[in-house]
Order: C-alpha cells, then structure tokens, then sequence
C-alpha cells in the first residue's frame, strides 16, 4: 500500500507492505529440520522537509523491515536512512544522498552458535554516499561508495578471524535511446 502526498511544500511517500513464500526454510539451529512458509513486513517513509535556493530539495527517508520468524531467517529486522539533496548545485536532474542501515540478526541463530562454540554474529551496519549526475537527457552516470561494518555481523573467515570491514566501490550509468 502507497500513499503519496502532493503538497506545495513538503511532498511525502508512504508505504507499508510484505511479503509471504510457501516455501520451505532450513532452521537456525539445525540443518536437519525445515520449516513451511515465511514472511516478513515493511515500512518506508519518504518525506521533503525543505525546499531549498533554486531548483534544490532536502529530503529524508527512513525504511524498517521484520520478521518474527526467527527461526528460520539469518536477519530479523532491518532500519536504513538517510538524506537527499536534489539539484545540489542547480542542475535538477543530480542528486546527493547519504544512508545509514542496520541488520540484526535472529536469536536464534546467536543461541545455536553460542551453544556450538562458533563466533556469535552480531548486527552489521552500512553508510553509503552516492552522487547522481545526469550530464546529458540522455546519459546518467552514478558513483557510488558503501561502507560495511561488521559484515554478515562479523562472521568467521577461512582463517577463524572475524571478517574484516569493506568498502565497495561501485558506477552505475544508464543510457537512454
């Protein structure tokens, strides 16, 4: 379900939905035992809180996803947010933002590690800073950073040490016909 408010000033989007699979999942605990169905809900809220000099917008949004079966799934609940300024330097097309996110994992999944002497997983977080640039109608091009701390919440690599934090690097671009 969407809700979008037009407004003069401060324009919004709402959404709230989930989804549900038949199939079945593995448990957390043990690999023997397999569960039917899954689901989880989500929230999003996208809201401009300023409208700036020229052409530029400053928004914010904010995203909430989870389950309760947490038997069956490695993450439970999700937060991400963050900021967008839109025509940055008066170019309407470009766009900056800046996220943040968290991960949690299940309970579950902590205990049967814990109980099996492996490293316990904890929360894994992300910071993102993108830049939008749409030089041409027909061409935008899009670089991106993203920060990963804690990976998969700091899982064991081959060697048994916790996985190191990354950083990825990435460009997206779309040309238009």
């Amino acid at each position: 379900a969407q809700y979008h408010k037009q407004a003069p000033v401060y324009e919004a989007t709402f959404k709230l939905g989930g989804y549900g699979d038949t199939g079945r999942f593995p448990d957390q605990r043990t690999v023997d035992v397999r569960h039917k169905g899954n689901w989880a809900l989500y929230g999003v809220a996208d809201q401009v809180v300023a409208r700036l000099k020229g052409a530029s917008r400053l928004g914010v949004f904010v995203r909430a996803t989870g389950t309760a079966e947490a038997d069956r799934n490695q993450i439970v609940y999700g937060l991400d947010a963050g900021v967008l300024l839109t025509a940055p330097f008066q170019r309407k097309d470009d766009a900056v933002g800046l996220g943040w996110g968290v991960g949690a994992p299940s309970g579950v999944l902590a205990r049967s590690e814990r109980m099996s002497g492996q490293m316990v997983q904890g929360n894994e977080y992300h910071l993102e800073l993108t830049y939008q640039c749409q030089p041409y109608a027909w061409l935008l091009v899009q670089p991106d950073i993203q920060g990963i701390i804690a990976p998969s919440g700091g899982v064991q690599d081959a060697s048994g040490a916790r996985v190191r934090n990354e950083a990825i690097f990435g460009l997206h671009s779309n040309v238009s016909f």
